[in-house]
């Protein structure tokens, strides 16, 4: 059927779930993009926008503060994400057309699943058709009809598709399992998902032959007795042209290697057990080197394996995810060394940089003295999560207010409108004027009632609950907040840090409200991972008021020597939101 003529403005949407190429090199995305262009032209329609989003599943949201909020509730959702392995749970192309609807009057896509690919019980398909329709947009498919979202039955009919073809997808998912099952249980691999592998396609693939070298060093290596992290600390010193796309060998890369039996000429079937693979290449190890090796990382993971007690204390630790390193901005990871529990970055051991390896954080440190670990350093800024959490009560108070003061204007406009009607059926007022007055009216309704939905979506009534206890919940923690449990520390960092860079003589804290600079306490080699102890304190004009205007609080490091405690001198080192942050010295400055 011919496409019926019509000018306008319009966005041009593409997406590509699979692959590694990015939107500019991606085919499906550049067959996608044609179609619509040319749709684009049929129509006469201008197109003001071409958004992409590469890689990334049709189920997941797009970017956008109000669009991740509702991700977040969305239980449906986040059990299919968890079982994801994409990173990506926000389109950001998607997310950028969104802020710009009101430009536009049509959106063409390839067709609708483009735009969403719900689970069953998502949010995600209803929250995509109200944007639209708020927006009064059409949808031009390449390959469908046009949707107009705000019509009942166009909108059931694709619901009604959407059901459908959620379940083809299953079904065809389902077969395709069971045939890699069974191919897998006659010793066929398909592909060639592993290091050094590269696939010919029609189920044939072939060893790289300098990226084998670095397999059979990391067999010789494991067999001759030495250590994980000499290991991959050699492989990143001599092969570092032959680690394909990766930019450094990683611990967990030694481990997929090592655990891989395809080099050795056989592979698992779906019982777990070892077979022969019929289609592998000609092997680079030995089977009994293979399985020799699996001994040996066997007896290593039993010798190393932690006390239950260890493994309490780890998963506790507060920090993990928020320490970075200030030389390669690298994660941080747990070490005990000497009974002591440290932070370290992971590429100091992976390439031997001094300035890596000088990037290190003690946790707790229980001497005594004028000296702390980073976690009593740390705890006086948790106030900032208390902070947070009134100014996110307020925000939702103003919203309430500015809800009721709307529904009270709709109520009046429903009212005049009514007024109209009744002036009408009394022939005081004549059809045009009553036309006239009531279109003006229900225009004004229709938008104040979107302010109404917009309070509503950015709400969370839950909240309000939450707030009653915070005035109990800030008092107690200006008594206690150095001494905190674990597991009430984590939670407060959550609320107050976005991370903290480890460098040798400091770390800057960026937290949600603003960063600053602390100065490591160290005055010799001895304390050079400690920090000075912070003093919490609240200056208000009257009383105790921790959520006034007029309330400060001042966080005081002590950088001063025991026998000198009562001279001194106060320098500021930062000011984050009401906070003032000051360091005490001193009086000579050494």
């Amino acid at each position: 059927m011919e496409a019926k003529m019509q000018n306008g403005t319009c966005f041009i949407y593409c997406r590509q779930s699979s692959g590694q190429e990015d939107a500019e090199n991606s085919i499906s995305i550049q067959q996608q993009l044609q179609g619509c262009m040319e749709q684009a032209a049929k129509r006469r329609l201008e197109v003001v926008g071409v958004f992409t989003d590469a890689n990334v599943s049709g189920k997941t949201y797009p970017k956008g503060e109000r669009f991740e909020r509702i991700a977040n509730s969305d239980q449906s959702f986040n059990q299919w994400f968890r079982q994801q392995r994409s990173m990506k749970k926000f389109r950001e192309g998607l997310g950028e057309m969104f802020k710009r609807l009101d430009e536009v009057e049509f959106i063409i896509v390839d067709e609708i699943t483009r735009l969403h690919r719900s689970t069953a019980k998502s949010f995600l398909e209803q929250a995509i058709t109200y944007e639209v329709t708020q927006a009064k947009i059409k949808i031009i498919q390449v390959k469908g009809d046009v949707l107009d979202l705000s019509k009942f039955d166009q909108n059931l009919i694709h619901m009604l598709r959407t059901q459908i073809n959620d379940e083809q997808i299953a079904n065809q998912k389902k077969k395709s399992m069971e045939s890699r099952l069974r191919l897998k249980d006659s010793g066929i691999l398909c592909g060639a998902k592993f290091f050094a592998g590269v696939y010919d396609g029609n189920k044939k693939f072939h060893f790289d032959f300098q990226q084998s070298e670095v397999v059979k060093y990391v067999f010789a290596s494991i067999l001759g007795k030495k250590t994980y992290s000499q290991i991959y600390y050699e492989i990143n010193r001599q092969f570092p042209d032959r680690l394909g796309q990766a930019k450094m060998f990683y611990e967990s890369s030694l481990h997929h290697i090592a655990t891989q039996p395809i080099y050795a000429g056989h592979m698992y079937n779906s019982r777990d057990e070892l077979i022969k693979c019929q289609n592998a290449p000609a092997a680079i190890i030995g089977l009994k080197d293979f399985q020799q090796v699996q001994e040996i990382m066997e007896h290593k993971r039993r010798r190393h394996k932690r006390t239950r007690a260890d493994q309490h204390r780890k998963r506790t630790l507060p920090f993990t995810g928020y320490l970075k390193c200030g030389h390669c901005n690298g994660n941080m990871v747990v070490i005990v060394d000497k009974g002591k529990i440290f932070y370290k970055c992971k590429q100091g051991d992976l390439v031997k940089t001094q300035d890596c390896r000088d990037s290190r954080a003690l946790v707790s440190y229980e001497k005594g003295g004028a000296n702390c670990g980073l976690k009593n350093a740390i705890a006086p800024l948790l106030i900032i999560s208390f902070l947070q959490r009134h100014k996110k009560y307020q925000w939702y108070q103003q919203g309430i207010e500015t809800m009721e003061r709307i529904r009270q204007e709709e109520k009046k406009l429903r009212g005049k409108i009514k007024t109209a009607f009744d002036l009408f059926c009394q022939d005081i007022l004549d059809e045009e004027g009553y036309t006239d007055t009531t279109k003006e009216r229900m225009v004004e309704v229709k938008k104040l009632q979107k302010q109404v939905r917009e309070i509503e979506l950015n709400s969370d009534l839950d909240f309000f609950a939450a707030n009653l206890g915070l005035l109990d919940e800030i008092s107690q923690f200006m008594g206690t907040y150095e001494n905190l449990p674990d597991s009430r520390y984590e939670e407060l960092m959550r609320e107050s840090m976005e991370k903290i860079v480890v460098f040798k003589e400091h770390i800057t804290v960026e937290t949600f409200i603003g960063s600053f600079d602390l100065p490591r306490f160290g005055r010799d080699q001895r304390q050079k991972n400690v920090f000075p102890y912070g003093k919490l304190k609240m200056k208000c004009e009257s009383g105790i008021t921790y959520f006034d205007k007029n309330t400060h609080y001042i966080i005081e490091y002590d950088y001063r020597r025991q026998s000198r405690k009562d001279e001194g001198r106060k320098t500021t080192i930062g000011r984050i939101g009401n906070i003032d942050i000051f360091r005490a010295d001193d009086n000579d400055g050494k």
